[in-house]
């Protein structure tokens, strides 16, 4: 069954491999034509005409195979070598798994983090710990597991040989859209744009670690956020709007951040009490804010998002390719932004 189902993975990832992205290895061949990926009214359309969203959603296909069969590669290499424990111990396989992935998640642990969480716990700890230990257990045993599996990875000089797909480049108007760093336009720029709603969870894990990551790449790239308020509140079209008038005071990042630590706690209020927590003129700022260009502004975001067909929060760009977050947001953007730099 493993055998079989990793054949399926590999062959349809040979297919939208070739069908997708052949326009991005160039030919030796100054004629060579991309191969047909679908033929409709007498017409054959191919990776070089096909429209750039299509394309988008091959590249995320081929992604999501990709990430896949890298998943079935593991799971196989570790079975294979707990099989091997297993019969050189002479234990059943089930003990050797329980004995090499056994972690301990400690009281300090739990409290630990009920106290980083609780704004979205709303339990108290001692009702909450039941479910908090399994959590924590799982993710620790997890943890251990992708760490052994990279372990025996390294040691094997493990490779997988499907190369990443590229993703297509889209054109993204950022004009008016508040930055940080490089501030030229120039070709050379790496660019990284992030769409993203003050009320979204992940949002805010996403905000926390570009405060680690942005640094790193202190004078290398441009960043450009861009409000996506879809929550269907209302609350984070309001912040986006205040966002807009705390720019118009130089203070947009303040605001920004607050506004993701204050999370839990946004309100239909909440731009006026951001902007009462960082002092600016409240007067200037209620008038910016009953003033149509802050709505102008949010709608001029939104259409941005609209014509890059974004449909989640948040949403990665680097140098107008859309960026595959899966699990770790740093890693991930660590590697396009490098990628970007290396390439440039």
């Amino acid at each position: 069954m493993f055998l079989s189902n990793l054949m399926f993975l590999l062959c349809a990832f040979t297919l939208l491999a070739t069908t997708a992205t052949s326009h991005t290895q160039p030919s030796k061949h100054a004629h060579h034509m991309s191969p047909g990926i679908y033929s409709i009214a007498s017409k054959t359309y191919t990776a070089d005409n096909i429209d750039i969203h299509l394309k988008q959603r091959i590249y995320e296909l081929q992604s999501e195979f990709r990430e896949q069969l890298d998943h079935a590669i593991s799971d196989w290499i570790l079975d294979e070598h707990l099989k091997e424990l297993a019969t050189k111990q002479n234990k059943s396989i089930d003990k050797i798994y329980e004995e090499t992935f056994k972690v301990e998640v400690s009281e300090k642990e739990l409290k630990d983090f009920y106290e980083r969480n609780k704004d979205r716990i709303s339990y108290p700890y001692d009702k909450a710990k039941p479910q908090l230990q399994r959590y924590l257990h799982n993710k620790k045993r997890s943890e251990k597991r992708e760490a052994y599996i990279d372990d025996l990875k390294k040691e094997g000089k493990f490779q997988l040989l499907v190369a990443k797909p590229v993703a297509p480049v889209f054109k993204i108007a950022t004009a008016g859209f508040p930055t940080k760093g490089v501030q030229n336009t120039d070709s050379d720029t790496v660019e990284l744009v992030k769409f993203s709603d003050y009320q979204c969870p992940h949002c805010k894990e996403a905000y926390e670690a570009l405060q680690t990551l942005l640094p790193k790449y202190k004078g290398k790239i441009k960043f450009v956020h861009i409000d996506f308020p879809i929550n269907s509140s209302g609350i984070s079209r309001k912040v986006a709007r205040g966002s807009f008038c705390a720019q118009e005071q130089d203070k947009y990042w303040e605001y920004h951040g607050l506004a993701f630590k204050r999370q839990a706690n946004l309100t239909a209020n909440a731009p006026t009490e951001l902007a009462a927590e960082l002092k600016l003129d409240l007067k200037a700022f209620n008038a910016c804010y009953g003033n149509s260009k802050s709505n102008d502004y949010v709608e001029q975001a939104l259409q941005v998002a609209r014509d890059l067909r974004v449909n989640s929060t948040p949403t990665f760009y680097v140098n107008g390719r859309r960026v595959m977050v899966h699990h770790d947001i740093e890693k991930d953007l660590t590697e396009a932004l490098d990628t970007a730099l290396q390439t440039k």
